[in-house]
C-alpha cells in the first residue's frame, strides 16, 4: 500500500484558522498576561549572584565532602542486603548474629525495652577522663585505623541471615589520600566476644583493596574541629547538612552518625572526644545503659539511642570509662521490619575499634 505524505503547508493553514477561531491571537507580548520580564541588566546581575552563592556554597562543603563521602562500615549499618555473594571464596559466613551483650541496665533479652538511665553523669565522667588523658599524642604523620566489624545480610529469598565479618585497616596521609584494605575476619565465640586486640592482619586474605587520590580527604578535618561543645556540635551538623534539624532524636542521631564517622576515619584526639561527651549531654534521646564488656573483652559504658524515625533499631556507643575513647558502635534489631528474617531482638551490625593512632 502506497503511503500519500501530508501537506505540511494545508495542515499549519488549518491550525492558524483553528486559533483564530478560538481566539487565539497570533502573537501575544508578556504584558498581556500579565507577565513582566526582566532586563537584559537584571538578568546578567541575577546570573552573577547566583554564581557566586554556588561557588560558596562549593567552598564551604569541600569539607564535609571529604568526611562523609567515604564512611563504608557505617553506611552499612542498618541496611539490608539480599542476595549477598561472599567476597572470600568458599569461607562459609557465619550463619546466625552474633549474641546481643548484656548491659548493667538492659540484658540481653531485654534490650527492646530496657529505658535505661539518664546519661548526664556518665557523659560528664567521660568527657572528664578523656581531658584528663596525658598520653602523648603525635598529631602528624599518617592516621591509621582497624576496625573489626560484622554486618548483617538478609536473603529473603531462603529467609535465612548471616553476619560478614570484615577487618578493616585505613592510611590516611598529610595530603589527602587513603588507603582501605579489607579482610576476612575470624569467628567469635557464642557468647558474642573474642575478637582478637591485636594479631597479624596482613596473614589474613584481602578481600579489598581500595585507594582514594590526594585531595580526596581533608586530612586535618578531625584536627581542626572546635573543642567547644556547642561549637562543635554546629560544626558537625553543618557537615552533616542537618543544621536545620529541631531538637530531638533525629538531631542525636545525626551526631551520632558524625561521631562514628569521624573515629572509623580520623585519629580524634583526646581533647576533641571530651567535647563530643559534653555535647551529648545536652542531646535528647541518649539513655544509659551502663557498664559491658565489649566484643574485644574491653570494660566498656554504653550509650544508647533510639531515632523516632528508625523506632526498629537501638543504636549503642560503646567508650572507655577510664580514658573516654570510642571503642566500638553497635547496631541492635529491635522490632520487626518488613523484608528483614531477623528476629528482634538481634545484631544487625558492630564495629569494634581496636587501634587508632599516627604512624610514620
Amino acid at each position: 500500500m502506497n503511503s500519500i505524505p501530508p501537506d505540511w503547508d494545508f495542515e499549519v493553514r488549518a491550525l492558524r484558522a483553528a486559533a483564530e477561531q478560538a481566539g487565539i491571537q497570533g502573537s501575544i507580548r508578556p504584558s498581556d498576561v500579565g507577565v513582566e520580564l526582566e532586563s537584559a541588566d537584571e538578568l546578567i546581575t541575577r546570573l552573577k549572584a547566583a554564581n557566586s552563592l554556588r561557588d560558596e556554597l562549593t567552598q564551604r562543603r569541600s569539607r564535609r565532602r571529604r568526611l562523609v563521602l567515604i564512611a563504608s562500615s557505617v553506611a552499612a549499618a542498618g541496611v539490608l542486603v539480599t542476595g549477598v555473594i561472599q567476597p572470600w571464596g568458599s569461607t562459609p559466613v557465619q550463619a546466625a548474629t552474633p549474641a546481643v551483650l548484656d548491659y548493667q541496665f538492659a540484658a540481653a533479652d531485654t534490650i527492646s525495652i530496657a529505658p535505661g538511665k539518664s546519661p548526664a553523669n556518665a557523659l560528664q565522667r567521660l568527657s572528664d577522663a578523656a581531658q584528663n588523658l596525658r598520653t602523648p599524642s603525635k598529631t602528624i604523620g599518617t592516621q591509621y585505623v582497624l576496625t573489626d566489624n560484622w554486618y548483617a545480610n538478609s536473603d529473603t529469598e531462603t529467609e535465612r541471615a548471616a553476619l560478614i565479618p570484615q577487618i578493616t585497616e585505613t592510611w590516611l596521609t598529610p595530603d589527602g589520600s587513603r588507603r582501605l584494605v579489607e579482610r576476612r575476619g575470624q569467628p567469635i565465640a557464642p557468647d558474642g566476644r573474642g575478637l582478637a586486640a591485636d594479631g597479624p592482619w596482613n596473614e589474613q586474605p584481602a578481600t579489598a583493596d581500595e585507594a582514594e587520590p590526594a585531595g580526596f580527604f581533608d586530612a586535618d578535618l578531625a584536627a581542626s574541629l572546635p573543642t567547644d561543645p556547642d561549637a562543635l556540635r554546629n560544626e558537625l551538623m553543618e557537615l552533616a547538612d542537618c543544621l536545620e534539624t529541631d531538637p530531638g532524636t533525629s538531631r542525636s542521631f545525626c551526631l551520632y552518625r558524625q561521631i562514628l564517622m569521624l573515629h572509623e576515619i580520623y585519629v580524634v584526639s583526646p581533647q576533641l572526644d571530651a567535647a563530643i561527651w559534653e555535647m551529648l549531654r545536652d542531646e535528647q534521646g541518649f539513655r544509659l545503659l551502663g557498664k559491658v564488656k565489649d566484643r574485644a573483652g574491653r570494660v566498656g559504658v554504653g550509650i544508647s539511642i533510639i531515632d523516632d524515625a528508625s523506632p526498629e533499631f537501638r543504636q549503642v556507643l560503646i567508650a572507655d570509662p577510664k580514658t573516654g575513647r570510642l571503642l566500638g558502635s553497635e547496631q541492635i534489631l529491635i522490632a520487626p521490619v518488613e523484608g528483614n528474617v531477623l528476629e528482634a531482638p538481634a545484631i544487625m551490625s558492630f564495629t569494634a575499634i581496636l587501634e587508632s593512632k599516627y604512624i610514620d
